[in-house]
């Protein structure tokens, strides 16, 4: 299911988030807390809300997974948008040649 409410560990270095709402669900009746990304321990006390990742949920709601792009941008992950994508990136290249 797509991530409603981003969340991560206070201690967690990787960027991915995971759903808050399905993380405390499966813990609590696990009864372990730990992140689904890298399983490092997570208690609920040390989860935190991202909210640039959020951001992006909210300005592509009906995309489930979004490419970060090396220039930074972001878009949704379709491989229409991603072949455009790499398009401009060669052409940017061959300008630079």
């Amino acid at each position: 299911e797509r991530i409603q409410i981003a969340a991560q560990g206070q201690r967690c270095k990787h960027f991915q988030c995971f759903d808050l709402e399905t993380y405390v669900t499966y813990s609590i009746s696990r009864q372990t807390w730990n992140c689904p990304v890298c399983s490092n321990p997570v208690p609920f006390t040390e989860l935190c809300r991202v909210p640039d990742f959020q951001k992006l949920l909210e300005k592509f709601p009906n995309t489930k997974t979004v490419i970060c792009n090396p220039d930074g941008t972001f878009e949704p992950h379709e491989a229409e948008a991603q072949a455009k994508y790499e398009r401009k990136l060669e052409q940017k290249r061959k300008l630079l040649k």
